[in-house]
């Protein structure tokens, strides 16, 4: 019900207008920080580190990971491990 009253919302000009400017305007206004780990670097917490500890390598071997690691692998000259998670990720998926 939401998405029909957004949809029927967004279907007049002027509306669409204004969204647009307003994430125009808030996408110049807000700094993001693209790099990794920076939810965490700015308010990290010993207990927050150890979750991050303990999830790191799960995630590595989740088909996420798998993508980011044969992407980031095959940026660097290491073929080997690029293929090899990539191979993984088709296995997976």
């Amino acid at each position: 019900m939401v998405f029909a009253w957004v949809e029927r919302w967004l279907a007049q000009r002027r509306t669409r207008e204004i969204m647009r400017d307003f994430i125009r305007s808030a996408d110049a206004e807000l700094p993001v920080d693209w790099t990794a780990g920076a939810a965490f670097r700015h308010h990290s917490r010993p207990e927050v580190e150890r979750y991050i500890a303990i999830l790191k390598p799960i995630q590595a071997v989740l088909p996420p990971g798998l993508a980011a690691d044969a992407i980031t692998q095959g940026i660097y000259p290491q073929w080997g491990v690029a293929l090899s998670s990539f191979s993984l990720l088709c296995a997976s998926g």
